[in-house]
Parts: structure tokens; C-alpha cells; sequence
């Protein structure tokens, strides 16, 4: 099982405790329906987040999003025979360090931010140059993308437009939604 996976069954089994913790107050407190409305509607809430987590693990890709490159994920808990067998080169091994800090710091950064936490896991000085081609071949393999309206921002391809849109104040056309509601 991949660390996405377990992230993934982690995070699902958090969630359905939540659901399961506020049906149990909605009925400790069945006498006060304030009370019980209220742990009753954030249970739903939660019961949809899980119906959400539990569908994103099967959900199948969009058309036209087919990607045939290795992540970090894939090479997780392989033998080291099979790993030495593949053709992994030292630039996809740097991008796989990309994509892990990239992943644990939310999966949103700035190529400035991206250049810190690569330093920091690999104690190696990146040149900016360097990590700009970097970047636009982890985006060429579909595995990050550019942040609408963000010059250096990138996240992972995993994020939707509506998530950037909702962390970024941004739509997909780079409109500021202020702007946009005026």
C-alpha cells in the first residue's frame, strides 16, 4: 500500500469517527434540538466529506489525462532488484523530491518555497534554472500544473481548479473573484 493510500485510509477513518462522534451527541442531546440539529447537520457534513474521500479512490481519471510517469508513490515498498531495474534517473529522482515536499507543505508553493524544503530534504543548493526545468517537466509528465493568475506558483495536478480557485481568491481564468462579485 502506497503513503497516498494510507494518507487517504487514515483521513477516511478520522472522518467517519467525527460522523460517528456527532450522531451520538444528537442523541445524548435529543432532548434540546438545537443541539441535536446541530451535531445532526455537521454529521451530515462529515458523511459527505467520507462519501467523497471513499469515491476519490476510485475515481477514474479525466479523458485526457492519462499519466505514464513514476511518482514517489509507485516506488514505494519495491524491492531494491526492481527499483535498480527501472529507468530512473537522477532527475526523476529530484523531481520525486519535489513532488514529496510539494505533497507534504499542502501541495501548493511558490518556486522560491519549492527551492527551500528541496534544500532542506536534500542538504543540496538547487540552482534556480535548474529547478525552473525541473518544475516545467514535472508539468510536461502532467504531474504539477501553474496556478492560474500566480507567476511561480504551481501545485499538484491532483488539485482541482475549484480547490485553487477557493485557496487562491482566483478563478480558472485568473479573475479575482472580488473583482468578479463586484
Amino acid at each position: 500500500m502506497n503513503q497516498s493510500t494510507v494518507n487517504l485510509e487514515k483521513l477516511r477513518l478520522f472522518v467517519k469517527g467525527q460522523r460517528d462522534f456527532h450522531i451520538e451527541r444528537a442523541e445524548i442531546y435529543s432532548h434540546n434540538n438545537f443541539r441535536k440539529n446541530k451535531h445532526l447537520e455537521t454529521a451530515k457534513e462529515f458523511d459527505e466529506l467520507l462519501e467523497y474521500l471513499e469515491s476519490a479512490h476510485t475515481r477514474p481519471l479525466p479523458k485526457g489525462q492519462l499519466v505514464l510517469a513514476l511518482t514517489p508513490d509507485d516506488l514505494d515498498g519495491l524491492p531494491e532488484e526492481l527499483v535498480s531495474e527501472l529507468s530512473i534517473s537522477s532527475a526523476d529522482k529530484a523531481e520525486f523530491v519535489v513532488l514529496s515536499v510539494m505533497e507534504e507543505h499542502g501541495g501548493i508553493m511558490s518556486l522560491d518555497q519549492i527551492m527551500v524544503h528541496y534544500y532542506r530534504a536534500t542538504g543540496e543548493i538547487p540552482r534556480r534554472t535548474a529547478m525552473t526545468n525541473r518544475v516545467y517537466r514535472l508539468g510536461q509528465k502532467k504531474l504539477i500544473k501553474n496556478v492560474p493568475g500566480k507567476k511561480g506558483v504551481y501545485c499538484l495536478a491532483s488539485i482541482s481548479d475549484a480547490t485553487l480557485a477557493e485557496l487562491t481568491g482566483e478563478n480558472i481564468k485568473g479573475e479575482s473573484q472580488t473583482k468578479q462579485n463586484a
